[in-house]
């Protein structure tokens, strides 16, 4: 185990350097759950794993289009011809997340879009309803800041395998966590229990989001603002990814048919 601490002067990058290293040497799959990585290099590593046919899973905050903010446009209305790296890794995560959903944002799933027999993910919760204590006194009443759901900070290389790395602590592994805050971040090498322990909460929360993604995809949530774009067959299959299957050849086809990211993870998470 090793730790890095920031900030690096201007021309150094150690930490996140090293991060890229490893993820660019990974055998066999690579998982991230962070709240808005903004290193072009950093998200073109992780996404590159997937194109090499290893097991790629993420999970961030939030994930929008940076082209249709309107400050993002130049008077004319259009997108900036050249924008920034920021900007461009943005618009990669964007339509990455919209084509294999291998990367999901905690926002796909917000209040007044709850499906039927779901909570909804509240920007702060309020249990005072559940408390032993006196109901505080009438008056106005104070809300603190929303609670950030996807603030974690790690990415796990190789976690099903006897020899995986770990990359934790407060960085939020961009420019500014790098050369201007006061951050750490921890390498953990070689720790198989805790890695798998790592890759099964990660499965929990992913699991879990991607379902409500689905769901929303499948019953006009968010499907409804990209209509226009969409084709009826590009509805159907994400409809379909949320229906129940009729029969035990429809769940499990996809798992046994080579080169499948279904095929890629029955064989790597379930051991053959």
């Amino acid at each position: 185990m090793r730790v890095f601490f920031s900030p690096e002067p201007k021309n150094k990058r150690v930490s996140i350097d090293t991060v890229i290293a490893s993820v660019k040497g990974a055998k066999s799959s690579v998982i991230f759950c962070m709240f808005d990585p903004t290193d072009p290099e950093l998200i073109t590593s992780l996404l590159a794993t997937g194109d090499r046919k290893k097991l790629l899973y993420g999970l961030l905050n939030s994930i929008s289009d940076p082209t249709a903010k309107k400050n993002n446009r130049s008077d004319s209305g259009e997108a900036p011809r050249q924008p920034s790296a920021a900007t461009q890794i943005k618009v990669t995560l964007f339509n990455r997340s919209r084509k294999d959903k291998k990367v999901l944002a905690y926002s796909f799933f917000r209040p007044g879009a709850t499906p039927a027999e779901f909570l909804p993910e509240l920007s702060s919760v309020d249990l005072s309803s559940e408390s032993t204590l006196a109901p505080p006194k009438a008056g106005p009443k104070k809300r603190g800041p929303p609670a950030v759901h996807i603030h974690h900070k790690f990415i796990v290389i190789d976690a099903d395998t006897d020899d995986p790395t770990i990359y934790t602590g407060s960085a939020n592994l961009s420019n500014n966590s790098t050369h201007k805050n006061d951050e750490n971040l921890l390498e953990i090498k070689g720790n198989p229990q805790l890695a798998r322990t790592y890759l099964a909460e990660f499965m929990r929360l992913y699991g879990h989001y991607r379902a409500r993604a689905l769901w929303n995809l499948a019953h006009g949530g968010q499907a409804k603002r990209g209509r226009k774009k969409r084709s009826k067959s590009a509805d159907s299959r994400v409809a379909d990814a949320f229906t129940l299957k009729r029969s035990r050849d429809a769940w499990a086809k996809g798992a046994y048919t080579p080169g499948t990211p279904d095929f890629r993870a029955r064989t790597q998470l379930a051991g053959g």
